[in-house]
């Protein structure tokens, strides 16, 4: 992303129960980053049951024939009646719990600054082979920067700047738009001379 221009300016890593990003994203929207980078992993699932209890009823219906003999004589006749009893019935429901890891990277445009590269110190073995700590290792060239267009490449190593010893404040006051800076840089063992000028959109 530094390539094209643009910068982390924050991280933020939680635990949800669900896989949604859109809580990010409103985030990066405070922050007005330009892009988020966005990682979600699933890091537990859990499954158990939760009781589901109904009222149930049963209602039961009687029907008979009751005769009578009394002193000769006869009657008979029909009955009926209903009688319900009340309870209760219990399910189990199945549900599963999930668990996501979520991360996401800020990302927000860079000022148009120096010449647009990404610098590191030299390890011990570039000094010992340079024979000298003044100097500086190129990480990363932003597209379209001042040292882009003058073809510096990472991996590169400045050792001079217009004609002197590398000096870190004197790169920053001679970065100045419309300046060109005169550069011996080491590449693959070699020593150039190249020269880098500042367009008048860069700042110091």
């Amino acid at each position: 992303m530094w390539r094209k221009g643009f910068a982390a300016i924050g991280v933020s890593a939680f635990n949800s129960p669900n896989s949604k990003t859109a809580d990010a994203i409103k985030f990066g929207k405070k922050l007005k980053a330009r892009y988020v980078m966005l990682g979600t992993k699933l890091t537990s699932s859990n499954t158990t049951a939760v009781p589901f209890t109904m009222p149930t009823s049963n209602t039961t219906v009687t029907n008979g024939t009751a005769s009578v003999n009394s002193g000769g004589r006869f009657a008979t006749g029909t009955y009926s009646g209903t009688s319900t009893t009340y309870g209760s019935q219990t399910s189990y429901i199945p549900i599963t719990v999930n668990r996501f890891d979520k991360m996401a990277v800020y990302f927000a445009e860079v000022p148009k600054t120096g010449i647009g590269v990404m610098t590191r110190d030299l390890t011990p073995e570039e000094v010992a082979a340079l024979e000298t700590r003044r100097a500086i290792a190129i990480r990363f060239v932003r597209d379209n920067s001042p040292a882009y267009l003058a073809d510096i490449l990472p991996g590169d190593i400045i050792t001079q700047l217009d004609g002197q010893p590398f000096d870190g404040e004197k790169w920053k006051v001679a970065a100045v738009p419309g300046a060109t800076l005169r550069v011996q840089i080491v590449r693959g063992g070699q020593r150039r001379l190249m020269n880098i000028p500042i367009a008048a959109d860069w700042h110091p």
